[in-house]
């Protein structure tokens, strides 16, 4: 009843006036992009390969929230539905709404892997979160997620907050001299509570949390300060055991360095995730441009235990070539797991080397990346190997066309990641075996709003495997 008058009342609410409503579009893999003139295609890069966080089940698709761009006094309103071959038709609706002192989304429909409600409302100087939020404290030691010194970036990377697929969790937060924090919420077969306060740089905060499995009641509590370049996080769990971490960043005017490190227990449990990283960890990164050159480079090794290592070394150079196209070319290789678990391989090598590019006129983007991962130097006894082209077309204003092509020969247990985008979500699909996944895509004007309209077609056996969507969005300003 309440999802039905929230979207009644948006329904009412669409009667103003219509506001343009523009969609980046989103490239084949996600990546670091080159740097470029405002609204061209960057060259594809692997530098950051997509994939899930490390407590997503292996091989299974991975499906998040985008931000979305709403201003103030704007609502959002979008009806989907989507279909795979002779399958029943499945139905999706969502509505946002954005005040001054609120700000509140609902998505429903069969099958959304993000169903739900949340709502965000300003009570008694600080903001009330229900719903949707994403905890974090700090670094994300104890509360939140830590950044995997794997990642471009390693440790010095924005690290997330809980990792929760559900919308059970709540937060209040009331900034100030003397800033409050208080969350709860569950996370990973665990509930937590608790609360923090922060004066400038520095912050703590105490909770509570209960494991399902055991049933048992356990404290917890963390110290952070981010200064300047420096940021850093100090916690202890229940029983003792510790776990410490901290990131030096400079931007420079032609690059940005990074270095971090990450001591602790290997048997120290996090308040909101399953499978937390590992127990000692070093990262170091640097991302430069020099006129039309830029390079990327990330060097990192960890441990969970003293059989569980592993280590990471990759470079990639890009180049701005005539007419604004733009070329990445890159290398890899890794040493180890990065899993804590009996099944993962205790020493496992991976050399990975991969090309990238993208150009084209005005109205008209064109990219392509091809990338190849072997078990033996140099990138021989091949796992992985994916070829990507892709052409995005604006025949007319409002209109956009694109299509994506994907080849992959992938060998067990070696899954690979393909980005997608919606206008309200970012999901990674995980593709094994030989195979083929072509994506169509059109958006247009229509009522108001815009239509996008998607087909997928996977071929990666005997049957293709066709998959369709369409919705349509329109955004519009309160009066």
């Amino acid at each position: 009843m309440t999802r039905a008058i929230a979207f009644g009342c948006a329904a009412l609410t669409l009667g103003a006036n219509s506001v343009a409503i523009t969609h980046a579009h989103a490239a084949a893999a996600d990546s670091i992009a080159v740097n470029r003139e405002p609204g061209r295609a960057a060259a594809d890069s692997t530098f950051e390969r997509p994939e899930p966080p490390e407590d997503t089940p292996a091989g299974a698709d991975y499906t998040e929230d985008r931000a979305d761009s709403l201003s103030s006094g704007e609502v959002e309103m979008s009806f989907g539905c989507a279909g795979a071959g002779g399958s029943t038709v499945r139905r999706r609706q969502r509505v946002i709404l954005r005040e001054p002192g609120i700000e509140a989304g609902v998505r429903q429909g069969r099958g959304d892997a993000l169903p739900g409600a949340a709502a965000r409302v300003r009570v008694a100087g600080g903001w009330l979160a229900l719903g949707g939020t994403s905890l974090r404290w700090g670094r994300g030691v104890l509360v939140g997620a830590e950044a995997e010194p794997w990642r471009s970036r390693g440790l010095a990377a924005e690290g997330t907050g809980t990792r929760a697929r559900s919308r059970e969790t709540a937060e209040y937060v009331r900034p100030g001299v003397l800033a409050l924090r208080i969350g709860a919420g569950r996370a990973a077969g665990s509930a937590f509570a608790g609360a923090g306060i922060g004066r400038g740089a520095a912050g703590a905060g105490a909770l509570l949390f209960r494991d399902d499995r055991s049933r048992a009641i356990r404290p917890g509590a963390a110290l952070w300060l981010s200064r300047d370049a420096l940021s850093s996080e100090i916690a202890l769990d229940g029983h003792g055991r510790w776990r410490g971490e901290a990131a030096w960043i400079a931007n420079q005017r032609i690059a940005r360095v990074s270095f971090a490190a990450r001591l602790g227990s290997p048997t120290f449990r996090a308040a909101s995730t399953a499978r937390p990283g590992p127990a000692t960890a070093l990262s170091s990164s640097l991302d430069t441009r020099i006129g039309p050159l830029g390079a990327a480079a990330q060097a990192a090794l960890w441990r969970f235990r003293p059989a569980r290592t592993g280590g990471r070394a990759a470079l990639e150079v890009r180049a701005l070539l005539p007419q604004h196209d733009a070329l990445a070319l890159g290398i890899e290789e890794r040493h180890g797991t990065r899993h804590d678990r009996e099944e993962s391989a205790t020493r496992s090598f991976r050399q990975g080397v991969w090309v990238g590019w993208s150009g084209g006129p005005p109205g008209l983007a064109l990219s392509m990346r091809h990338e190849q991962w072997g078990r033996r130097a140099p990138w021989r006894e091949p796992v992985r190997r994916v070829a990507v082209a892709g052409i995005e077309a604006s025949p007319a204003p409002g209109w956009r066309i694109g299509l994506t092509h994907t080849v992959y020969r992938v060998r067990g247990g070696e899954p690979q990641y393909v980005g997608e985008q919606d206008d309200d979500r970012r999901m990674l699909r995980a593709l094994s075996g030989a195979g083929r996944r072509t994506r169509l895509e059109v958006g247009f004007p229509a009522a108001g709003g815009e239509v996008r309209a998607a087909l997928i077609i996977t071929a990666a056996g005997r049957q293709p495997a066709p998959h369709w969507t369409l919705d349509w969005t329109r955004r519009a300003r309160r009066p």
